[in-house]
């Protein structure tokens, strides 16, 4: 899993699902845990995330995105993941 630094001109990373670590920019952490993604019978993947919210960005309405490759395609672009709002 990568990150994109706060000017999106890079990539911050890698941490991989499964084994403890983090990146950070200056929006958010995100760490990774022990536990490893899990697919279901439908083909959806499931990765447990920590995701710390820093700076200016610690309070109020935002939306996180993500965007899933695997080795085929190139993946189906962002997607809106959750809106997440903090008092």
């Amino acid at each position: 899993m990568y990150l994109y630094n706060d000017a999106l001109t890079g990539l911050l990373g890698p941490v991989s699902p499964g084994t403890p670590g983090s990146v950070q920019n200056g929006q958010c952490a995100v760490a990774t845990t022990n536990e490893l993604a899990s697919l279901n019978n439908n083909g959806d993947l499931s990765v447990r995330l920590n995701i710390t919210r820093r700076g200016s960005y610690a309070a109020g309405n935002l939306s996180l995105y993500g965007w899933a490759v695997n080795a085929a395609t190139n993946g189906a672009g962002w997607q809106l993941l959750t809106p997440w709002n903090v008092p």
